[in-house]
Formats: C-alpha cells, structure tokens, sequence
C-alpha cells in the first residue's frame, strides 16, 4: 500500500469590478417650454453582474442608454446617476444640466388708427413695447429702435407698416 494519490484542481476565480458610469460633460439647453430633456450615459459592467441603474431625477431607459427628465422650472439642475451590481458594488456620476427658459416674442400693437400731422415730407416715430428685449425685429417700411417704430412719410395717406419680432422661441 503506501500509495499516495496526487491531482491538481484548477479553480478560476473572478473578483468583481465594481460598474462603470460615465455621464458626460456638464450642458446648458435652452427650452420653451418645461419638456423633457434626454441625454447619453454610458454604463458598463466588466462582470455582466449589473442590478440596478437609478437617477435622482428622471428615468433610465436600458434600451436607449438614456436619461430623460422633465424639469419643473428654469435653473440648474444636478442629476446624480448610480449603478450597482450584484455584489453590491456601486459607482456614480453627476452631471449639472442648466435649463434656460426662452421667451417668446410678443408686439404690443397700438388700438385703431394713429393720426399724425406734418407740414410736409418727414420722419414719424411712435412707440412700440416689443418683448423680449433682445427679439430681432424687422419692419417694413421704416425702422425699429430703443423701443421707437420710425418710418418715412412722404405722402397723405394710410400708412401699412410689418412688423415682425422674432426670439428664440419664436
């Protein structure tokens, strides 16, 4: 007897790697109304042991690899986005995301008819609120300034002047 029996095992053993979030840079969006907002995260797990991907504000879609929330008003917004996997093993990104709200231009047209007078050919001016401040406005005939519609008058008659105010909300 005396016989020894020798055999090796081979044991292959996996430590798990926590996942990986990547939520990109920082972004600003400009939004005319308060509707939802989607941007990329990548997400990855060496292991394939991933259990759970949250945000603190919005939703996570697997299929589109995307965060979408609908902000409730204009300001700056920190979105924190967690994953973990089965062994308990968490990584996080956060990403500021700055919603500006637009504005959209208004005209405020004066009520019927304006009458003016002159002694002959001249330059009028009346007033004229265009919000907002920065609209880009476009008249025809005359010009638009510092709150001022101008237009040359050279003859009797009815004057039919265009405006039109334009922003980023239209």
């Amino acid at each position: 007897c005396g016989a020894i029996g020798v055999d090796t095992a081979t044991i292959n053993v996996i430590i798990n790697v926590p996942p990986i979030v990547m939520g990109g840079d920082d972004f600003s969006v400009l939004r005319c109304d308060l509707s939802p907002i989607c941007f990329d995260v990548n997400i990855s797990d060496e292991n394939h042991n991933l259990s759970s991907v949250a945000s603190n504000f919005g939703e996570y879609d697997a299929e589109t690899g995307q965060i979408c929330f609908t902000p409730e008003k204009a300001g700056e917004y920190s979105i924190i986005i967690t994953a973990a996997d089965s062994c308990y093993a968490t990584d996080a990104d956060t990403i500021i995301v700055t919603v500006n709200e637009g504005k959209y231009a208004a005209i405020e047209c004066p009520e019927g008819p304006i009458n003016m007078a002159s002694c002959g050919a001249t330059t009028f001016c009346y007033p004229l609120n265009i919000s907002p401040s920065d609209a880009i406005v476009q008249t025809s005939p005359g010009i638009y300034n510092e709150g001022q519609l101008c237009f040359p008058a050279d003859t009797s008659g009815i004057y039919s002047i265009i405006v039109i105010a334009t922003s980023d909300c239209g």
